[in-house]
């Protein structure tokens, strides 16, 4: 058995596709897809493939077509940093690299491992296989990761006087070179630099190292902080008190959105296979298209990248809809301003059943949601209210009893009945009975 290609070991036991790309001869790519019980011929693809320009993705996705609508899982944080004027020796990507370990657990973290590519290195930052990784959330640490990382290769390119720069690449779609292949263009083979092992969670990066990127907000550009949305996004976001919703509410508005858009479209392709499966070819088709585009608008602003993606479900159906028909809904879009349907909205334009809804993850009806939620927490429920229920009772209690002191300290003074019931809103009989009482 050959020894496996490093970059292949992030692919072990992870569910999903990953893709091999390799250049023809006419210049196009031509991707060639496996899952982890085909690392063995994904191995076999690497070494027939070694003298060609080959690179591996950065990703799963839950079909054999790569697109930002069917990511199933972001593998590692990378960043791209290469010499265009002219190749770069391996020695000299070395030297590059001991100025950048200085940096390493400080302002940025330790790289799993490096690969020199002809012209410059990859870092690479391996995510750890038993975390979920939330796609939106990847994407904002992978901004900050590449920004910080580019003002570190500035600094450095003055200090040795070298021209490399990093690669704005901040989605999972795009491949990284293999190592042991060779760079035509650069006439050099890649190699592994540089190995370390470690994993890392998001969570992880994000808490840990103080990195930001820069927004365009209309005219206006606006410094975001990773670290600000490490306890404050996501699922988490529901735990958060009112003051840090009211403080973080407009920068998470677009990120939680992002998030809910990506769960629903992986629920509307679990729809289509489902009714595949049950032979339903017709009768919903135009609305989960219209869905869809819909959808997709919410974080996808590449008008050809929406349509390669309806394109991509529409493939999925038994009977596809037309080329015109799934034209004419994005043309559409063009026109009228974004819809956002409500999960109610969804279920009933397409009629999802109670049975097919267990197979989803956001589109369930509110009472199904709340009543699983209920049956799944009803002792924690229980004691949460016995303990408001004991709480209130004290509270009351303490209450009553300043109430009566204070009623028996009035009197005391010489006041009547009815000046210290209006002064304690209460009634005269219960002045009585506060006045009766031993506190």
């Amino acid at each position: 058995m050959k020894e496996l290609n490093p970059s292949l070991n992030k692919y072990i036991d992870v569910p999903g596709y990953f893709y091999l790309s390799k250049a023809t001869e006419s210049g196009k790519w031509k991707d060639t897809y496996f899952n982890s019980a085909q690392i063995q011929e994904a191995n076999n693809y690497i070494q027939d493939n070694r003298l060609n320009n080959c690179y591996s993705s950065i990703a799963t996705f839950y079909t054999e077509k790569k697109s930002e609508a069917t990511v199933n899982r972001p593998l590692e944080l990378y960043a791209d940093i290469d010499s265009h004027i002219q190749a770069t020796s391996i020695q000299e990507a070395r030297d590059y690299v001991d100025k950048l370990r200085k940096h390493f657990n400080k302002e940025i973290p330790e790289p799993s491992y490096i690969v020199y590519t002809g012209r410059g290195f990859q870092l690479h930052f391996e995510l750890k296989k038993d975390c979920i990784i939330d796609v939106a959330k990847w994407k904002i640490t992978q901004k900050g990761l590449v920004e910080t990382i580019d003002k570190l290769v500035s600094d450095i390119n003055v200090l040795l006087g070298c021209e490399f720069r990093i690669d704005d690449l901040k989605d999972f779609v795009r491949p990284l070179r293999i190592p042991e292949t060779y760079n035509t263009k650069a006439r050099k083979f890649s190699a592994l630099i540089y190995e370390s092992g470690k994993l890392y969670s998001l969570e992880e990066i994000m808490e840990n190292y103080n990195l930001s990127y820069t927004e365009k907000k209309g005219r206006k550009k606006v410094k975001v902080n990773v670290k600000e949305f490490a306890n404050i996004s996501g699922e988490l976001i529901l735990k958060a008190s009112e003051t840090e919703l009211k403080k973080y509410r407009s920068k998470t508005k677009g990120y939680t959105l992002e998030t809910l858009a990506r769960a629903r479209i992986q629920d509307l392709l679990t729809l289509i296979r489902i009714r595949n499966n049950k032979g339903i070819a017709e009768g919903y088709r135009n609305n989960l298209m219209n869905i869809l585009c819909e959808t997709l608008v919410i974080f996808m602003s590449n008008g050809n990248e929406i349509k390669g993606t309806m394109e991509l479900f529409n493939k999925e159906f038994i009977h596809p809809l037309s080329e015109a028909e799934v034209r004419s809904w994005i043309q559409l879009k063009a026109n009228y301003n974004t819809y956002y349907y409500k999960t109610s909205s969804i279920i009933e334009r397409l009629q999802i059943t109670e049975e097919e809804q267990e197979k989803m993850k956001t589109l369930i009806r509110r009472e199904k949601v709340n009543s699983e939620y209920y049956l799944k927490n009803a002792e924690k429920l229980k004691k949460n209210r016995n303990r408001k229920y004991l709480d209130t009772k004290d509270r009351n209690e303490e209450r009553r009893k300043n109430k009566i002191i204070a009623a028996q300290d009035l009197r005391k003074q010489g006041f009547s009945i009815d000046t210290i019931a209006t002064a304690l809103k209460i009634s005269r009989r219960t002045v009585f009975y506060y006045l009766k009482e031993v506190v």
